[in-house]
């Protein structure tokens, strides 16, 4: 009886070193991920920064264009396209913290096969013992 259960278990601590191998693989594959949206993020500021100098660079000119209609307009435009921006900086800060919660949970996934592993192979040691 104690046999087939380790049996059972050796079976289970193999399935659990193949997903872990798996899951390794994925984490890696999230942490690309989340470099790459860092690279973005870090980009998409950099492009606000300059669109609030624009922005800014306007206001100060709107007293020396003739016609400050004009001048209105590319500030909406330029206003605009920051928005644009920060939705996208948004959205990626979104993903980026979903694929971190999804990071954690992997990680938490094999901790936990890790520990039942460990107290298998203490079982084990207890059986042989006796």
């Amino acid at each position: 009886m104690l046999y087939k259960e380790i049996e059972e278990n050796k079976a289970k601590i193999i399935a659990n070193q193949v997903n872990n191998v798996a899951m390794v693989n994925k984490i890696k594959e999230i942490n690309e991920k989340c470099e790459n949206l860092k690279s973005t993020i870090i980009d998409l500021e950099g492009r606000l920064y300059q669109k609030d100098t624009e922005i800014n660079s306007l206001k100060i000119s709107i007293s020396i264009y003739k016609n400050e209609d004009s001048a209105q307009k590319e500030i909406k435009i330029l206003k605009d396209e920051k928005n644009l921006l920060l939705n996208e900086l948004s959205n990626l800060s979104k993903e980026k913290d979903d694929i971190e919660k999804k990071l954690n949970s992997e990680y938490n996934l094999a901790t936990s096969a890790e520990y039942y592993r460990k107290i298998i192979m203490e079982l084990e040691k207890k059986n042989n013992y006796y």
